[in-house]
Order: structure tokens, then sequence, then C-alpha cells
């Protein structure tokens, strides 16, 4: 199986974001692999579909798609989704038509049913982002699961309360990571970014303790929702001063080479050690504070 998890950070107020967190081992019949992908960047293209503007793209997109349970399952409905989600019309630049949160978990759903008839297999999927129609964050989940020998579906949606920490959970062990995650926040209370990236700490302690190594492993996938910018996904290090950046628990430099063609690849890193930036920045300060004698 693997984990996932989804959550409204809320460290700085006027910019809150949504992160989505997992690991990258992935469980087949002959095997694993400590290298693959749950997490997507998903698309939101709409255009306008008649008159003089035929084409002009009235909004552009993105956001957060994640996934536990069968990869069969999942890719497929991404790559339907995503070319849904990529190719929407109506409208024109003063009477925009834009796709709301829960109609996109909506035509999810629906292709998630559709490829479930012929793959079996159940699933959960997270869709995050900031909703194109009104504006708003939002997590939103689909589940596929066997009810008495019958697949059955159910949706959830979710939206930012600043006031609370809402932390949405896929896969395998949801209970006891829920409660890690807990005692990480109240552990954390005073301190802002520990406080609001509880959950992803949580995460690289489960992968790096090897607490459940049979269905979580390998290294951490992560990907941030902007409301400016759409998702970003990152490579993560591990501490201030490592230099190995590691996106899907690939060495970006070491295994792939820094460039394609004459550019470079530039995937934005985060670090998992959280003391060690505190660390960092403390030192800065000090070097920076003059003397007292």
């Amino acid at each position: 199986m693997t984990i996932v998890a989804s959550w409204f950070n809320n460290e700085s107020p006027k910019t809150p974001s949504i992160w989505t967190a997992s690991d990258t081992k992935i469980s087949f019949e002959t095997g694993a692999t400590l290298q693959g992908n749950k997490i997507f960047e998903l698309s939101v293209v709409c255009k306008q579909l008649s008159g003089n503007g035929y084409g002009t793209i009235l909004h552009r997109s993105s956001l957060t798609f994640a996934y536990a349970g069968s990869t069969m399952l999942a890719v497929n409905t991404f790559a339907t989704l995503n070319t849904v989600l990529g190719n929407l019309g109506g409208g024109g630049v003063t009477n925009r038509l834009l796709p709301d949160g829960e109609s996109i978990l909506r035509s999810a759903a629906t292709i998630l049913r559709m490829h479930n008839m012929s793959i079996r297999n159940a699933g959960e999927i997270t869709i995050c982002g900031v909703c194109p129609k009104s504006g708003r964050l939002f997590i939103g989940k689909v589940t596929a699961k066997m009810k008495e020998d019958v697949m059955d579906y159910s949706i959830d949606l979710y939206f930012n309360d600043l006031k609370s920490f809402t932390c949405v959970l896929m896969g395998s062990h949801k209970e006891p990571i829920r409660e890690l995650v807990v005692l990480e926040i109240k552990k954390n209370k005073t301190k802002r970014h520990a406080y609001w990236r509880a959950p992803f700490q949580v995460l690289a302690n489960i992968v790096s303790e090897e607490t459940y190594p049979d269905e979580i492993g390998g290294n951490l996938l992560l990907s941030v929702v902007y409301p400016q910018w759409g998702t970003k996904l990152y490579s993560v290090t591990r501490e201030v001063g490592d230099g190995t950046q590691k996106y899907q628990n690939i060495d970006i430099f070491g295994e792939l080479g820094n460039k394609v063609g004459e550019c470079l690849i530039a995937i934005d890193s985060m670090i998992i050690d959280f003391d060690s930036v505190d660390a960092f920045y403390q030192n800065l300060l000090s070097k920076s504070s003059p003397n007292k004698e």
C-alpha cells in the first residue's frame, strides 16, 4: 500500500497553501520499486469556443492529483481527467465559465468508475488546489472500495479553515499515522513552520525509520499548491548543507545529470529536517547581530 497526506498549511496566513506528501514505494506482483510517483500536476485550461476570440485561453491553472491503491487505476484516471480538464470551454472574456471544485471531483469519480469496470481494484485519489470558480483552497477525496461485493464510491470535500488543522490521509495505517500527526502538532505548537509542516515530518520519520517496510518506503514526494502559482512539485534534501536532491527517490544530479540539452534541470528542493533549517537561520542571525560586551 502507501501513505499520502494532504493538508492546509497556514504558516503564512495571508498566503496559505496546500501540501501533499507521500512515500515512493510501489509494490506489484513480482516485486516493488522505490522510485514510484504518486503525486502529479493536473492542468485546468478553459478556452473560448465561439466568436472572434475562438481558442482564446480564458483560464489556466494547475491542481495536485495524488493516489493510493491501484497504480493502474489511478494513472489511467489521471490521464483521462488531465485531458478533460485541459480542454474545457465556454463563455468569453467578460463571462468566463469555470469549473468548481465539487464538479471537478464528480468528473474524477465518473472517470474512476469508468476505468473501474475493467480494472477491478480499490483505490483513493485526492485533488487539491485553488477552486477555479470561487478562488477558495480545497482538498477533495474520491474513494472506490468494495462493499458487499459491489464497488462503492464516495466523495469528500474540505475547504481551508484558518482556525483548525485539516489533514486528509490516504493509504494504509491511517489511524496510527493520524495519531502521530496529532502528537507532532501538539509538540510544535510554538513553532510556526514545524507546526504547519507536521504531517511532512511524520511521513519523513516513517520512511527513514522503516516503520512499515513492507508497504511504505523509498523517499518522500512533495507537492505544494500556492494560490498565486498553482501546483509546484519539489525534490527533497535531508538537511542544510546536504547537496543531494532527490525527486521520486532519484538523485537528480547523480543519476539524471543536471541538463536536458543546454537547459539546466531546476527542480526546487524542500529540506526535510526542519531543526537543521532553524539552526541554520539561528546561526545566520547570531553572525549578523552585534556582539554584546
